[in-house]
């Protein structure tokens, strides 16, 4: 309810409406997310102009107490109970097991570095579902000190992400960064990953080269990164880019960490002999797993790698170099993602206070066997110099 102000006060009249919002929220008159009055309405309360109603709803603002909607007004920012100092606990929140990849490389690098400073790390894993995703960042908050988050896709839970970042609670995301919300992230130079795999291609004689990835580029920015690297690379050394060569999201089973059924199988064998028909020398991918695939699929087919076909992967794991034919890869610095993220954590935590961070990780190309050199006459420059391989 809005009473008009009779009662005089010495103090400046943009403070005396700080201090009469403030009121009105501490007594739990107006609560989180509810409306608070216009600029206008404030005016008319305080007797002022809408230029000193305007500047204390900014102040308001500044300090984290409300959030504003151009068009929609004022708003009480969603308010959580005072964190408890002794709370120790970092929650990290993975949509799949911790045995995949190299997710363990970036747990003991939170982990080690939470140690040092008197923390622990607790894993959560989301089983790749929204809705536990959705649980556990409505949930965890409450029980944790900060979150170490490793999403889904950069397309769901905003609203849940705006409300925990306006409340300044400590999150960082890993592996994706979420263009629409100012979330806390570190990440791998996907975009730089993706032109160097490119370009190594080309020069080593590649102009055919395709790119294959298992999920379409709409769901993850880290794909869509890589994939515009890979056509920059392109585009610098004069090479058009061809729709034939690109499958994304195509063959969604050739990414998938599983064994493969016979039928899935099929639909990855019918993609790469449509590949090799169009004179593909070449296959960029999205990821490890996706190359490894294809490596397993040429192989029953009887494509020799790297003979008819190289194949580049992404990430560098493990199983990257433990296969029949090693794979040329781009390495993510995983350990340093996770002591990174810990470090971002840890300092919104102590400090109290939430600075926009925004890491991106240098890359490096991993050169092994499923690649190769091919005889052919490329422009192997940005300078139009020609080379023959």
């Amino acid at each position: 309810m809005v009473i008009k102000m009779t009662e005089k006060n010495d103090k400046p009249l943009y403070i005396q409406i700080i201090d009469y919002l403030i009121n009105l929220i501490n007594s739990k008159k107006i609560l989180p997310d509810q409306k608070l009055p216009s600029e206008q309405e404030l005016a008319d309360l305080f007797g002022v102009s809408r230029i000193t109603s305007k500047r204390a709803l900014v102040e308001l603002e500044r300090e984290g107490l409300i959030y504003r909607i151009r068009g929609s007004g004022s708003f009480v920012s969603p308010q959580n109970p005072a964190r408890d100092k002794d709370n120790k606990m970092i929650a990290f929140v993975l949509p799949f097991n911790s045995s995949v990849g190299r997710t363990m490389d970036t747990i003991k690098g939170a982990t080690e570095y939470l140690k040092i400073r008197g923390y622990y790390l607790s894993i959560h894993s989301t089983d790749r579902s929204w809705k536990k995703e959705q649980e556990a960042l409505n949930e965890l908050p409450e029980q944790f000190a900060g979150i170490i988050y490793y999403p889904i896709s950069d397309q769901n839970n905003l609203t849940i992400l705006n409300n925990i970042y306006l409340n300044n609670y400590p999150i960082v995301s890993i592996d994706i960064n979420f263009e629409s919300v100012p979330i806390n992230y570190v990440i791998s130079d996907n975009f730089q990953g993706g032109y160097t795999a490119a370009e190594f291609l080309i020069k080593n004689g590649h102009r055919q080269i395709a790119y294959v990835s298992g999920v379409p580029i709409e769901n993850r920015v880290s794909v869509r990164q890589r994939y515009f690297g890979y056509c920059k690379a392109l585009k610098d050394y004069s090479i058009p880019l061809n729709s034939a060569l690109i499958k994304l999201g195509d063959v969604k089973s050739v990414g998938t960490i599983f064994e493969m059924s016979n039928e899935q199988n099929k639909e990855t064998k019918l993609m790469l002999e449509e590949l090799l028909c169009n004179g593909v020398t070449a296959i960029c991918t999205e990821n490890d797993y996706v190359a490894i695939n294809l490596e397993r699929n040429c192989r029953h087919m009887g494509v020799q790698i790297p003979e008819q076909l190289s194949i580049i992967g992404f990430d560098n794991i493990n199983l990257s170099y433990n296969i029949a034919v090693p794979l040329t890869t781009i390495e993510q610095d995983f350990y340093e993602i996770g002591k990174t993220a810990a470090e971002i954590v840890v300092k919104g935590i102590e400090n109290n206070k939430y600075n926009y961070e925004k890491i991106v990780l240098p890359i490096r190309l991993i050169e092994r066997q499923s690649t190769r050199a091919i005889n052919s006459e490329i422009t192997a420059c940005k300078t139009n110099e020609t080379i023959s391989w």
